[in-house]
């Protein structure tokens, strides 16, 4: 069973990019806020609205994250994307303070648009900012 998963998964790879290299993509990192506060464990993907795989990715304790594709490397292919952030720790802090971590607020769930450029590196997403 685990054979044919990771045959299936190759091979959807392998369909997916473009030549040996694969697509180009953009090299995004980026930071979820909450109210200007880290919003550390959220997973973080960005849906590309044209044809090709979602990058995705997980902030840390930070709230930073670095979007992955599926063929292992770093980046998100550019145009428009629906980016959705999900889930979470909803303690925010580093845990090993003598005070409790803030609590995240905010719902559970952010959908946005957003353009990614072919060049740009970085992206600072609030989940408090308005639509």
């Amino acid at each position: 069973m685990k054979m044919r998963s990771l045959l299936l998964l190759l091979s959807f790879a392998a369909l997916v990019g473009c030549g040996a290299k694969g697509p180009v993509l953009a090299p995004l990192q980026g930071l979820v806020t909450d109210d200007g506060n880290p919003a550390a464990g959220m997973n973080v993907t960005f849906s590309p609205q044209q044809d090709g795989a979602a990058s995705w990715g997980i902030t840390d304790s930070e709230g930073k994250f670095t979007l992955n594709y599926i063929d292992g490397r770093e980046g998100v292919l550019p145009g428009e994307h629906i980016v959705s952030i999900t889930g979470g720790n909803p303690l925010v802090g580093d845990g090993q303070s003598a005070r409790a971590p803030r609590r995240v607020k905010r719902p559970r769930e952010y959908r946005r648009t957003m353009e990614v450029a072919v060049d740009q590196d970085f992206v600072e997403i609030d989940l408090a900012a308005k639509k």
